[in-house]
């Protein structure tokens, strides 16, 4: 009889010791556009090519600088979408958003035109820095389809992060990427 009672009493406290061994749902966050200035191009048709990103970026997990050589992981917080799609769809809009009388098309998306110019991006950083800002670095390039002449840059961006929170540091990534927009639209507006 005890014997009999102890097998029925194992499965609770097994299926409570499993219980509390399953992790919790992840949080999950995306980029977002932001407003800018609005500027004039005579280019109606811009291609925004594929974003080149660094492979440690292109990840689930969201990530922080925790030294000059050093990543750390948000536990428990997860990108929404992959990264490096998810940074093109948003510039993509942040750059729509500022030049209002152009139309702007992802190289990588469902449609394909012929553009009057093309926009290319290469991000070389894009984290938080310890408790500091969001540093965004990267290479900006833009032409007349038509493979005229050339303008490129170098662009390093800083957007301060409101808080310890998840959702401060995605937003001031927000804000750094719509920098980036900024400066692609002029580019452009220039070319």
């Amino acid at each position: 009889m005890i014997r009999r009672r102890a097998l029925l009493a194992l499965p609770v406290p097994l299926a409570a010791l499993l219980a509390g061994c399953a992790s919790a749902e992840p949080d999950y966050f995306r980029l977002s556009a932001t407003p800018g200035p609005a500027r004039r191009s005579r280019h109606r048709l811009v291609e925004l090519r594929s974003i080149g990103l660094p492979r440690y970026l292109d990840r689930a997990e969201i990530l922080r600088a925790s030294g000059p050589n050093r990543l750390d992981l948000l536990s428990g917080d997860r990108w929404a979408e992959p990264m490096a799609d998810m940074v093109g769809r948003v510039l993509g809009e942040d750059l729509q958003r500022r030049l209002p009388n152009s139309t702007v098309f992802s190289a990588g998306g469902a449609l394909s035109i012929d553009s009057d110019a093309v926009a290319e991006v290469e991000i070389l950083r894009f984290e938080q820095e310890g408790d500091g800002p969001v540093l965004l670095m990267a290479q900006l390039a833009v032409r007349p389809a038509s493979r005229g002449r050339r303008a490129a840059r170098n662009v390093r961006l800083q957007a301060p992060v409101e808080g310890t929170a998840t959702a401060a540091l995605v937003a001031a990534m927000s804000q750094a990427l719509g920098q980036l927009a900024d400066a692609l639209a002029e580019m452009l507006a220039a070319a």
